[in-house]
């Protein structure tokens, strides 16, 4: 009777044991889980942040140069002003059809 008894006090002492052990990790899990999500969203909006910056500086100073001349002329040797795309887009239709 009493090697029942210190068999089932081991039994419950050991459970206890692997109980106790599987709650530290599973708090630890979970810091480390509401850590990480929280650096990877704030590395996300900073590099959001960064990319709406840029396009935001293309879209404010490069509409003024989109007109019904920049998609109807040819492009012009480098260093004069102006141009158009007119043979990249004839190229893509091609491409396209």
């Amino acid at each position: 009777m009493e090697m029942t008894q210190a068999l089932s006090n081991a039994r419950v002492s050991s459970q206890e044991y692997i109980l106790r052990s599987f709650q530290r990790t599973r708090a630890r899990r979970y810091i480390v889980d509401k850590l990480a999500v929280y650096a990877l969203s704030l590395c996300a909006i900073l590099v959001m942040c960064s990319l709406f910056s840029i396009l935001f500086h293309l879209i404010s100073h490069g509409i003024k140069s989109v007109n019904l001349e920049f998609f109807t002329h040819l492009p012009k040797p480098v260093g004069e002003v102006g141009g158009g795309m007119a043979n990249a887009i004839v190229g893509t239709l091609i491409l396209l059809g």
